[in-house]
C-alpha cells in the first residue's frame, strides 16, 4: 500500500510537466510567420506597386492653311547689285500645294517634358545666301552653337534678337570666316535675325530645352519621335500669325494626332 501511495503524486507531476511543454510549443507556434497562402489574403490595397517604364511614342499632324493665299510682294533688292542680280519675292507666308503651311515650327512646349536634354555637338546652320537668311525658320536645343556663314559677295551684318533685346550684331564680309557663338541659344527663346544692310533679310531659330521640335516643309507635315509618354500641349509657331496650341496624349508605341489650321486672319510678330 505505501508503494501505491508514492504513485499518485508522481503521476500528477509528469501530467503537470506535459501540459507545461504542450502550453509552451502551443506559444511556439503562434508566434511563427504566417505561410504564403495566409500572405495572400492580404488585401490588394495594402500591396505597393512597381511603376511601369513610360515608354515612348509619336506626335505627328499637319498645318493646314485654310484662307486665301497672300500674294507674296517683289523684294527691294535694287540698292545692292549683287543682290538686284536674282529678283525675288517675299517668303514670310508660304502655303504649299496641299493647302499646307510651310514654316512652322512645332513642338511640345518647353518645359513640359521630364528629363535633362543635352544639347547635340552638331551646329545650327544659319546661312546668308542670294541676300535672304536660310533655312528661314528652324529649331535648335538649348545650348546647340549658332554658326552665321556668309555665302554672298557682298557685306552683311547679322543682327540678332531675342524679343527687343540685341544678342548680337557683327559685320560679316564677303568671305569672312563663319560666326559661331554658343551663347545666343543658351535657352528657350526665338531668336530673330535680321541684316541692317539689306532689312528684306529675316530668319528666325526657335530654341526649346529638348529635341521634339520640326519645321514643316512643302507637304505642311511634321513628326515628333521618341516622345515620352504623357500628357502634352504642342504648339505650333508661324512668324507671322502667331501660336496655335493642341492637347496630345501620348502612349508607349502608339502615334497621337496634332492637327492646326490658320486662316490667315491671326496675327504673330
Amino acid at each position: 500500500m505505501r508503494g501505491r501511495r508514492c504513485l499518485v503524486p508522481m503521476s500528477v507531476a509528469l501530467i503537470a510537466l506535459a501540459a507545461v511543454g504542450c502550453s509552451k510549443k502551443e506559444a511556439s507556434e503562434s508566434s511563427e510567420p504566417a505561410s504564403p497562402a495566409e500572405k495572400a489574403t492580404t488585401p490588394a490595397a495594402a500591396v505597393e506597386k512597381t511603376a511601369e517604364p513610360a515608354g515612348f511614342g509619336t506626335v505627328s499632324g499637319t498645318v493646314a492653311f485654310s484662307g486665301k493665299p497672300p500674294e507674296a510682294a517683289e523684294l527691294p533688292r535694287k540698292s545692292d547689285p549683287v543682290c538686284a542680280a536674282k529678283p525675288m519675292k517675299a517668303n514670310d507666308v508660304i502655303v504649299n500645294a496641299n493647302s499646307t503651311l510651310k514654316d512652322v515650327l512645332v513642338r511640345i512646349t518647353p518645359g513640359t517634358v521630364k528629363g535633362k536634354f543635352t544639347a547635340p555637338s552638331t551646329l545650327v546652320p544659319v546661312k546668308q545666301q542670294d541676300c535672304m537668311y536660310v533655312p528661314r525658320v528652324q529649331g535648335a536645343v538649348a545650348g546647340q552653337t549658332v554658326e552665321v556663314e556668309n555665302d554672298d559677295k557682298t557685306m552683311h551684318n547679322v543682327h540678332t534678337y531675342k524679343g527687343q533685346e540685341t544678342i548680337l550684331n557683327q559685320g560679316q564680309p564677303s568671305g569672312s570666316p563663319p560666326i559661331k557663338k554658343d551663347s545666343i541659344a543658351a535657352e528657350p527663346a526665338v531668336l530673330k535675325f535680321k541684316c541692317d544692310v539689306h532689312p528684306w533679310m529675316t530668319g528666325f531659330v526657335v530654341v526649346t530645352d529638348h529635341p521634339f521640335f520640326q519645321t514643316t516643309g512643302a507637304d505642311g507635315a511634321f513628326k515628333l519621335d521618341k516622345v515620352p509618354a504623357g500628357k502634352y500641349t504642342v504648339e505650333a509657331w508661324h512668324s507671322k500669325y502667331g501660336v496655335k496650341t493642341a492637347q496630345v496624349t501620348v502612349e508607349p508605341n502608339k502615334t497621337a494626332e496634332a492637327k492646326f489650321s490658320f486662316d490667315g486672319t491671326e496675327k504673330g510678330e
